[in-house]
């Protein structure tokens, strides 16, 4: 297939442009390996919306809008959370 990667796929960070690298990429191909990194659980939801919610005295868990194992399932990639990206 002309879509096909060769090499893996490390995504840094669960955010909305994160989970929809994840989502594109598997789209394109279904066999490429994706392993995205989280600093926090590694769940979906929508964090700009967080003070939003917040305000609306709405709770952490009531925010998820995918837990990190169903995501993971679904986009059939690793998610590695409580992980912090760092460069020299």
């Amino acid at each position: 297939m002309a879509n096909e990667l060769t090499t893996g796929v490390l995504i840094v960070g669960s955010g909305m442009a994160g989970v929809t690298l994840a989502r594109e990429l598997r789209k394109l191909d279904a066999n490429v390996d994706i392993t995205l990194i989280s600093a926090d659980g590694g769940g979906f939801y929508s964090k700009p919306n967080i003070s939003n919610a917040l305000a609306a005295g709405k709770s952490a868990d009531q925010l998820m809008m995918s837990q990190r194992d169903a995501l993971a399932a679904q986009l059939k990639i690793q998610i590695h959370s409580e992980c912090r990206s760092e460069s020299d």
